[in-house]
């Protein structure tokens, strides 16, 4: 039975116990009285006993564990019957149920403080305080009507009732007056009329429905009625008025339009049919909850509820277990107290999670929103393009499939992605680092915060704080606005974007890298030789620990090459720059700038005509393609020269230094060494100091100058001069066909094939092993072929030409003067005459005559050629060329 106020109570016999019930066997027979005549199958208790009070106290227990709001207790009057004063204790039948409700009050409380006590009857024991206290409301049947409804009770009778009825009202505890009256319009008025004059409730039943528990009935009326089916499988219609149903599963509850605002209470699953808008779930089994159509408030048990309110907007309520909600309207709610389960809500809508609510899926392919709240959400998408936010707590998100974007506030915010699910963004007001399959990170607000790429060629955005933004292994694109931002730089597709007025930003770079536009600070990290570039800006510029170039553009920039051997280069200057490395304060290049140098060893020169000046250490200086001016100073130093107007100044004692040249060159003063480079046919010329020149790929003229110099000519037809004693010549093999013009004495080194004495001086060529030609000059010279197949050209000059092992060949020109060749071999070696010498054999023979163990051959008075050793006779034709 209940009250018009929708409270749900149990019913329960205090004075009378039915042979129906489950626990009538566990009654002792003497406790049982005699029957009811008026209800088959009920009989008198003795309800003063402890078996009887234990009975009640499991009942009671079970409508709490039910769910149930309160109990009803029914035959409270029973005390009024002869055998309960008969053999009450003490006679005192009243007093005995007076204590039974009273201790039933205490036991239930002490269980659920919420739990009411309502009692039927017996109106005279309210007198007692302690009584009234107990209960929380009363109900009264027939006030004003007997129990068929035919006749109406007397109106002192009435009054008499109404006089202890108003004892519980005046207490605040409602009091209901229940007629059976029900089907007669008119005498429902009248009750109605009556209990508001009088002050109190009323329901209007049918007397039978106390036997609900065995009929398929069909009730309804137009007040708030509370009709429970369970126990059976019953018809319950509620009418008009806001009904409560309660069912177990088996009941059909039919509810017309408009006819109240009703609520289902069920301990099974169940789902909302038509006009039914409420659905509570009691009990402790792990049911399920579905509404309809319209706008529901459903509520779960203390069990793991799913809930589903339908098409409407709904207002779902789990209760303590592990609830999951499906949401589908916009306009649907979730409430969830603390340390009420973990709870999941699977959304097709946009939705945000209220307080309390643990985990949201968003389902099927819709573009829709989840948000979090205040506690740890788990937050998973569904294959649309999402927008998750997890809120305050330390969340984890996952977006699936679609173009996801994810909001993290909190530091321990995990974001999961898949490989080949689209192309995501994290909005982060936290330093993050995004995981694995993610594309872009925007950071947000305007604290100073990290954003970290991962493999990926990420997009990395900051917010207006100070940014550091690291893209990770990736090509990656980064741009940190407003703050002063630093960039992690590992990958040489690797961009940064600045826009102007947004701070003053330092790259970090482990890679070469050339800032962009508005970015005023670079910083080379790691050991790699890397080269660091700046802008149009005021760049500082810091090179590593290993061997740098760095150029700082037009601006007035600070350049430190750090640790390794550096260069500072002005290759992109807009005009021809004056520097100096052994200035440390700023300097006015004049073509990019005023700049501070400091820890660099080389210099590199724009396109123009420079003016660059080294410091003590060895430095390398690099004029580029103008005409430069380059000063060394102290240090064994390197400079590179590809314009012929390029010049190499050195002061005495200042270290070793070398040049390389791409075009011919001549070492000035001090300057130690000289290498050709790339292949042209160019010349490579020494000093009076001990040089060492290099030749190049090309065909070159190499001549050390006066002192003892090295010389190495490499790949092409090379030309050395000789003009010291102490001149070394070096060739390996397969590098030409290589010639060395002599001034004094000289011996070929290996590989060289040629020998030109020059001058006047009376010196001496010798040759190496392979087929050599050595010319003389017109000076008296010593020529030596050695062991290959030479050709001696003995030129002016009284000269003695000894052509050793091999094939030789002797050449004799106009003017040859008194030569002799000591070691002719008949039939090997070959004498050619110019043909203005002699014209043939014969006029050889004719020349020839016999002095001792020699054959002289006199051209005139002042030419003379004697072959030691020779006798004339053997002179053969083949022994002679004419040319």
């Amino acid at each position: 039975m209940t009250a018009g106020s929708g409270l749900v109570l149990g019913y329960f016999s205090l004075g009378e116990v039915e042979d129906y019930r489950s626990y009538y066997s566990s009654i002792p027979e003497t406790a049982v009285g005699p029957a009811d005549p008026q209800w088959p199958g009920c009989y008198e208790v003795a309800y003063w006993t402890a078996d009887w009070l234990e009975v009640a106290k499991t009942e009671v227990t079970k409508l709490i564990e039910a769910g149930y709001d309160g109990a009803y207790f029914d035959v409270v009057d029973e005390y009024q019957t002869d055998w309960a004063q008969a053999n009450a204790p003490g006679g005192d039948a009243a007093g005995a149920m007076k204590t039974l409700v009273e201790a039933l009050s205490a036991y239930a409380k002490s269980l659920d403080a919420d739990f009411q006590i309502w009692v039927n009857g017996a109106e005279e024991l309210l007198t007692d305080e302690t009584y009234l206290d107990a209960i929380d409301g009363m109900l009264k049947e027939n006030l004003f009507y007997d129990f068929d409804g035919s006749s109406q009770i007397s109106a002192e009778d009435t009054e008499y009732m109404l006089e202890y009825l108003h004892l519980a009202t005046a207490a605040g505890k409602p009091v209901i007056d229940i007629e059976y009256v029900a089907g007669n319009a008119g005498k429902i008025a009248d009750v109605y009329a009556k209990a508001a004059a009088a002050g109190v409730g009323i329901y209007v039943a049918e007397l039978d429905l106390a036997g609900i528990d065995y009929a398929d009935n069909r009730f309804s009326s137009s007040n708030d009625d509370v009709l429970d089916g369970r126990n059976g499988a019953f018809t319950l219609a509620g009418g008009l008025g806001d009904d409560t149903y309660i069912t177990d599963g088996g009941d059909t509850l039919i509810e017309e339009a408009d006819a109240g605002t009703d609520t289902v209470k069920a301990s099974v699953s169940y789902v909302l049919g038509a006009n039914l808008e409420n659905l509570t779930l009691i009990g402790n089994a792990a049911i399920d909850g579905t509404g309809n159509d319209l706008d529901n408030v459903i509520a779960g048990n203390a069990a793991a509820t799913r809930i589903d309110g339908g098409a409407g907007a709904d207002a779902m309520a789990g209760g303590a277990g592990n609830d999951t909600y499906i949401v589908d309207n916009a306009g649907d709610t979730v409430t969830e107290l603390a340390k009420q389960g973990t709870d999941l809500v699977l959304a097709s809508v946009s939705f945000a999670l209220g307080g309390n609510v643990e985990n949201l899926v968003l389902t099927g392919t819709g573009n829709i929103n989840g948000t979090g709240n205040a506690l740890a959400n788990r937050i998973t998408g569904n294959d649309g393009n999402n927008r998750l936010d997890g809120g305050a707590g330390a969340d984890t998100m996952a977006g699936g499939l679609g173009d996801d974007l994810y909001v993290v506030d909190n530091a321990k915010d995990v974001v999961t992605e898949l490989a080949g699910q689209g192309t995501d963004t994290v909005e982060a007001s936290v330093s993050h680092m995004l995981g694995a399959n993610l594309e872009n990170l925007v950071l947000t607000g305007s604290a100073a915060i990290k954003g970290t790429g991962n493999a990926l060629d990420n997009t990395i955005t900051g917010n207006d704080g100070a940014n550091v933004l690291d893209g990770g292994a990736g090509a990656d694109a980064l741009a940190g606005g407003a703050g002063n931002d630093t960039y992690i730089v590992d990958n040489l597709g690797d961009t940064v974007r600045e826009a102007a007025g947004a701070g003053t930003d330092t790259v970090k770079a482990s890679v070469s890298f050339t800032l962009g536009a508005n970015v005023e600070n670079l910083t080379l990290t790691g050991k790699a030789a890397i080269d660091g570039n700046g802008n149009g800006l005021d760049n500082v510029i810091t090179g590593n620990a290993a061997a740098n170039v760095i150029e700082g553009g037009a601006g007035n920039d600070t350049l430190a090459g750090g640790a390794g051997i550096d260069t500072v280069s002005y290759a992109d200057a807009a005009g021809a720059v004056t520097v100096s490395l052994a200035i440390t304060t700023a300097q006015d290049t004049g073509g990019a700038g005023t700049d501070r140098l400091g820890g660099f060893e080389n210099i590199l020169g724009s396109a123009f005509a420079d003016t660059l000046t080294g410091d003590k250490k060895a430095n390398r200086i690099d004029g580029g393609a103008g005409a430069d001016t380059m000063a060394g100073g102290a240090g064994n130093d390197t400079y590179v020269v590809d314009n012929a107007g390029d010049t190499v100044t050195e002061l005495a004692k200042q270290g070793t230094d070398t040049v390389l040249a791409s075009v011919s060159f001549m070492l000035g003063a001090n300057v130690e060494n000289l290498t050709l480079t790339g292949s042209g046919n160019i010349n490579g010329t020494g000093n009076a100091l001990a040089n060492k020149i290099t030749g190049n790929d090309g065909n070159n003229r190499l001549d050390g100058g006066a002192g003892a110099d090295t010389m190495a000519g490499g790949l092409g037809d090379d030309l050395y001069v000789v003009d010291n004693a102490k001149d070394v010549v070096t060739e390996l093999v397969g590098q030409g066909t290589d010639t060395v013009e002599a001034s004094v004495s000289h011996m070929l080194g290996a590989n060289l094939e040629n020998l030109v004495l020059t001058g006047t001086a009376n010196i001496n060529g010798t040759g190496n092993a392979l087929d050599n030609t050595i010319a003389g000059n017109a000076g008296a010279n010593l020529l030596n072929g050695g062991a290959g197949n030479d050709t001696l050209i003995g030129g002016g000059g009284a000269d003695i030409l000894t052509g050793s092992a091999g094939m030789d060949t002797f050449v004799f020109a106009a003017g040859f003067g008194a030569d002799r060749i000591t070691d002719f071999t008949v039939g090997d070696d070959v004498i050619r005459f110019d043909s203005d010498l002699f014209a043939d054999f014969d006029a050889v023979l004719a020349a020839a005559s016999q002095v001792g163990a020699d054959t002289v051959i006199t051209l005139d008075a002042d030419n003379t050629l004697t072959l030691a050793n020779v006798e004339t006779s053997s002179l053969l034709l083949a022994s002679f060329d004419f040319a």
